[in-house]
């Protein structure tokens, strides 16, 4: 039956419009502009390089410069005059590296597993990319934070239970979670929290990345310069989102670098202990728990972590499917929508580029072939995430990380520093975790 009503054309056109309107008004077609890009280049030209040693952060430093004064006030770093402190923090860069062109490794053989335990906690009110890892490194910004006794006490290697390695997750930094780290300090931990490429005072197009590789690239940098620096042990590493991706990317390349070892051991006298005993391994038990390499070839662990924390991991985005079909029909024409993070005070990311989603969905096909490791760890998960598609990638992570734990936090959304009682408890599971770790 037609319709006679002469205004509906109108109405049509109108509604199209005003769905235009709304479409544009949300993306851009052009490379944005980065809005903390002076701030950020003032920021590396006051701190300069971190130090080599880990005695050199024992040091009493003299006043700090204004940049660095900003960013220690904005994001709730800075030391209340007239009373001791309990910790102390100090930024750094570690410089760009030229990263050596190599050909991946052939994955690792894949097998099935369960996690070790799950529980619910109820909350108040490599194998690596086909391609090539990305040549060149960014400059990393990395927060160091210190407990307050080693800054008066040379000997306090013996007292600092450990190092805490924090990686934040995607459109996030390192500053956002100044509340966590001065737990962990409170802790007695020493903490370094690293930007990864594209965040935070870290180098790199914002918010982008050519390769995810690269994230675990930005790892394994902060990691050399730890063991350079003799850190104190034992080491834990904690990732939240994208930031536990890139853990487990580093934690299978020391994987695959073990595996290829331990195939040279059959024509030498090298053992187990022998090969641990080189960077990124000291204190660490050897992976194979056979009298042959061969017999555990499948269950590897070579991690320079004694143990792992994941936060809300991410494998795959919610509406997996659904929204890498909608990336894939729009990123040719739209690269660039607004982001729901360009409020940060100095390091907003005002626009979210599609094509990292499309290295996310690359990444996504390789892990399937992602070996088995014997790490142990924690998963912790809001049962209110609307970000990552959890129902699929916990259980995904359980069949790769056996000896992972997991515990779910009712109520708990994808960000767990937010001020709310659910995203409280989840800190709180994490701390009581981390608080009752003994090596």
């Amino acid at each position: 039956m037609k319709s006679n009503c002469p205004f509906l054309p109108i109405l049509y056109l109108a509604v199209a419009m005003l769905l235009l309107g709304v479409l544009m008004s949300s993306c851009t077609t052009t490379l944005p502009v980065d809005p903390a890009s002076s701030y950020r280049e003032r920021l590396w030209a006051e701190i300069g390089p971190l130090p080599i040693r880990y005695e050199e952060f024992l040091r009493n430093d003299g006043p700090v410069g204004p940049e660095t004064l900003l960013y220690l006030r904005t994001y709730g770093f800075e030391q209340v005059p007239g009373i001791s402190p309990f910790w102390k923090a100090r930024l750094g860069l570690l410089p760009t590296q030229e990263l050596s062109a190599r050909e991946p490794a052939e994955a690792l053989p894949a097998n099935k597993g369960l996690c070790a335990n799950e529980s619910v906690s109820t909350a108040d009110p490599q194998s690596p990319s086909r391609s090539p890892t990305p040549r060149t490194l960014p400059p990393i910004g990395v927060v160091v934070g210190l407990p307050s006794f080693t800054s008066v006490q040379e000997s306090s290697r013996d007292i600092v239970r450990g190092t805490v390695f924090l990686v934040h997750g995607y459109l996030d930094h390192s500053g956002s979670w100044a509340s966590v780290i001065m737990q962990i300090l409170q802790e007695g931990f020493v903490v370094i929290a690293l930007d990864l490429p594209g965040h935070g005072f870290s180098g790199g197009v914002r918010g982008d990345i050519e390769d995810f590789l690269q994230y675990g690239e930005a790892v394994r940098r902060v990691l050399e310069w730890a063991e350079k620096g003799a850190f104190p042990r034992p080491w834990i590493g904690m990732g939240h989102s994208t930031g536990a991706a890139a853990l487990w990317i580093e934690l299978v390349r020391q994987a695959k670098v073990q595996q290829l070892e331990a195939q040279k051991m059959s024509s030498t006298t090298k053992t187990p202990e022998t090969l641990l005993a080189g960077p990124l391994h000291q204190g660490v038990e050897p992976p194979y728990r056979g009298s042959h390499a061969s017999e555990d070839i499948n269950r590897q662990r070579a991690s320079a972590f004694n143990y792992v924390l994941f936060l809300s991991p991410l494998v795959r985005s919610a509406y997996w499917r659904l929204s890498m079909a909608l990336v894939s029909l729009t990123s040719w024409a739209i690269p660039y929508w607004k982001s729901r993070t360009a409020e940060d005070p100095l390091f907003p990311i005002p626009y979210f580029p599609l094509r990292w989603a499309k290295k996310l969905e690359e990444w996504e096909k390789t892990v399937t072939d992602y070996p088995i490791l014997s790490q142990k760890g924690w998963i912790f998960q809001g049962t209110h995430d609307d970000v990552v598609d959890y129902v699929y990638s916990i259980p995904f992570l359980c069949s790769k990380l056996p000896d992972f734990q997991v515990r779910y936090i009712e109520g708990a959304g994808h960000v767990p520093y937010l001020k709310s009682p659910a995203e409280e408890k989840f800190i709180q599971e994490v701390m009581d975790v981390l608080s009752s770790y003994k090596q």
